[in-house]
Order: structure tokens, then sequence, then C-alpha cells
């Protein structure tokens, strides 16, 4: 796995909170916001940057109100300032702040750089090339002038998402699925993706769809959206002004913290680092004080084991092979037996069940496939004794394949739980590291 910056190391399988409420007091309090979150045990407050405050010094004021909770731009528009200044702006964060703040990047959208700004919003790809390429250049004559820090870009498309795993330290993906997650993990390796997941907490039904549809209401006349949501399945008829309901419950979660808590170890296990929930209030400028107090802001109880092998062949290779689940028991050494449920052997709600022997312990694990991307990702989620979901993913490298599997899984009590967990984790990474070993051995 990749060292990344030390800003991005601290976020890995945590939670936080993407808000632009704190814009609504006075500058001297907008503190207030972040210190509160600090308190509750976010880890990290990521903040916009549109028509209100500029997003660098927003970010000074919130962390010279706190100690520990990091601080990100979600995103700082890089029209707003030029590729030398954007770089040496973070250095001094960071460097004043203990590593505390992260750097996200974006294109933005063609009203708001060429209707605000004034500027040619022909070719946003190539102008975040050309910016990355320039802050990964820029010279800085200060004491500050060698400190890391860490960058990100809002990435949603293929041709973005590759961006930010050759130049940038990763993605911070906004209005996305989990099979967007495990596709974007497909794409930028071990790089950081920090995903933006909004939430409409306990509320009726007729208020959540009030409040997703106001959410989605300018979204759903941007192209940038539009295109993403294509390339996840959506069509035309789901664009309407404020989205359909389908696109509305696609993109928001509504529900209780469970619910929430359910939908961010969807985006875990489909690879995202970070989860960062922007909670849909009464309106943009109530600060959400008790949503965010009733929120999941930990999850000490899943544990996450992850293992990865470079192979030389390519994922199309690496895919033909894997997809056949029966075959699974050929390399996995504590599966002792595969039996289907469903009908369909492939794709989601592919339904089986696994006999799994570790040691003296012999489990049914039932597992159903609820992501399924041909070449990039196959996910299950586990409904037997160990609860969880688990995904693989397949990332290009050169002209091999790097593959990855990962794990979230809920220990019950009478497997130690928590406790189980911590004992059990280095020997299943030990097994699974085998099996992936003998899964090489397959393809030769």
């Amino acid at each position: 796995m990749a060292l990344l910056p030390f800003a991005l190391e601290r976020l890995r399988g945590t939670v936080g909170i993407w808000t632009s409420t704190h814009e609504s007091l006075p500058a001297a309090r907008s503190g207030e916001v972040a210190s509160e979150l600090e308190s509750l045990g976010y880890a990290a407050m990521w903040i916009p940057e549109a028509w209100s405050r500029e997003s660098f010094t927003s970010a000074g004021l919130l962390l010279a109100a706190t100690s520990s909770i990091t601080v990100a731009t979600g995103i700082t528009n890089i029209w707003g300032r030029d590729a030398v200044s954007a770089a040496n702006a973070a250095r001094t964060l960071n460097a004043a702040y203990d590593d505390r703040f992260v750097l996200g990047l974006g294109v933005s959208h063609q009203p708001l750089v060429k209707g605000l700004r004034g500027h040619d919003y022909a070719s946003p790809l190539e102008e975040m090339r050309q910016y990355l390429e320039a802050m990964n250049a820029a010279p800085m004559f200060a004491p500050e002038g060698d400190h890391e820090f860490a960058k990100v870009i809002a990435a949603l498309g293929p041709k973005m998402l590759e961006l930010g795993a050759t130049l940038a330290d990763g993605v911070h993906p906004y209005l996305v699925t989990p099979e967007h997650t495990a596709l974007a993990r497909s794409m930028v390796g071990d790089k950081f993706i920090g995903v933006e997941q909004a939430v409409v907490l306990d509320e009726s039904h007729e208020v959540f769809l009030e409040r997703a549809h106001d959410y989605l209401e300018i979204y759903t006349g941007l192209d940038n959206y539009r295109n993403s949501w294509r390339r996840l399945g959506f069509s035309d008829e789901d664009f309407v002004r404020g989205g359909s309901e389908r696109l509305c419950a696609a993109m928001v979660v509504h529900g209780d913290a469970d619910a929430v808590l359910a939908k961010v170890n969807e985006h875990r296990t489909a690879g995202a680092d970070h989860v960062c929930l922007q909670v849909l209030g009464a309106d943009l400028a109530t600060i959400p004080w008790n949503e965010w107090r009733r929120l999941p802001r930990r999850n000490d109880t899943v544990t996450s084991i992850r293992v990865e092998r470079a192979l030389t062949q390519s994922p199309h290779v690496v895919w033909e092979e894997l997809r056949h689940i029966e075959r699974h028991v050929r390399w996995m050494h504590d599966a002792v037996s595969i039996a289907f449920d469903s009908d369909q052997r492939e794709g989601v709600g592919t339904s089986f069940r696994c006999i799994t022997k570790v040691g003296p312990i012999t489990l049914l694990d039932a597992m159903t496939i609820t992501t399924w991307v041909e070449k990039a990702a196959m996910g299950v989620e586990h409904h037997g004794v160990v609860a969880g979901r688990g995904v693989f993913t397949l990332s290009p490298r050169g002209t091999g394949t790097l593959l990855t599997w990962r794990e979230d899984l809920l220990f019950p009590w009478w497997l130690g739980g928590p406790l189980g967990a911590l004992v059990a984790s280095p020997i299943l990474r030990a097994i699974w590291r085998k099996n992936l070993d003998a899964f090489a051995a397959t393809l030769t």
C-alpha cells in the first residue's frame, strides 16, 4: 500500500462531515462549527468554495479554532488562483497546523467558471492536468517550502480518476454510489478515496424527498453529474430538475443512524478510505447540530482486512478467472465448498453458500453479490455468522494488474466480538495472502 501524506493517512477508516453551514456564522465565529465537530469525534470537516468564502482563508479560520480535526476543501476551485499560490498556501497551512489540512481541488462547473469568474471552460480535464503539474513543480522560498501537503481532486469519470492516481494523492468523489466507489478504487489503485454521502436523518418519506429534490436541483442541470449518473445506469428521465425518486434514493441515504452506518460501510467495502457525510437539513443556513450528534462517527465493531497481490496478467485475464465463483474453492484454502442458491452464476443478485474452515472452526457463509463491474470489481454481502461485506478490485498496473481483496466484517459476540476480530485478523490476513498466491498460480 502506498504511503500517503500524513494528513490523508490519518483519515483512513474514518468518518467526516461535509458542510457549508459554517458560512452562516460571522467569519470570526465560523470556527465554532469545526470545534463542535472535533468534540464529537469526527475526523474531518470538508468545506466547499463557490459563492461564499475563499477556501484557504476559511480553512485557516477553522484550523485556528481546533487542535486535532482535519480541515479539507471539497473543493477549491482551480480557477480561483494559480497553481503556485495554491501549492504554497497548502504548504503553509499544513506547516502551521500539524498537517491537518487536505487540499481538495476541482474544475467546478461552467456556470461558476465562465458565468461567475469569466474563464474559458473548454477543456477542464487538460486544465486540471496542467494545474497539477504546475503545483508539483511549484517553488517556495520559505521555511515550509519543502513541507509535504496532501492534495486530492474531485473526480467522477475515468480520465479524471486517472489524473487523481497519477498526479495527485487521490480523489474526492461527490454524489456517487458505492458502485462508483468500487470503480474509483479500480482506477486509482492504493491512492486515497474520500467519498461524500448525503444524508436525511429520521425524517418522513415526504420530508426526505423534499430535501433530496432541493439538494439535487442544481446538480441535475450540470453535465458533469449527468454524465456520471449515465455511467451508473441512470437515464434522462432521472434528470428532471431535482431528480427522480430513483435518483434521490440512490444519492441520498434516508433513515436512522444504523441506515447511515450501513451506507458508510457499503462505501468502505467498495474501497473508500474515508466517508464524509453531508446532512441535508431544513435549509442551507441552518447548522444541523442535533443530527451531527446522532450520526455514526466511528465504527469500532467492524474489522477491515485488506490484502493485495501484483499480477503480471492484464485485468481482462484476471477477471476471466475471478468471475467464476465455483472455481474459488480451487485457490481459497479456507473454502471447503460452494453451492449456489440462485439460478444465475454471476452478476449482481447472485447468491451462494460457502462452507469455510479455519483451524477447528467451520462456518457457513451465505453471500450475495452486490457489486459487479466487468474487469474492475466484484463485491459481496455476507449474511452468515460473520456478517459484513467484501470486495475484489482489479487495478491496471502497466501491462499487469493489482488485485486487492478487502473485507469489512462484524464478528458475533460468541466469536469474541471485537476482541475475537483482533485475534482473527492477522490469521485471516495470512490465509488470504496465501489464497491470492494460489490464485496467481492458476493464471500461469
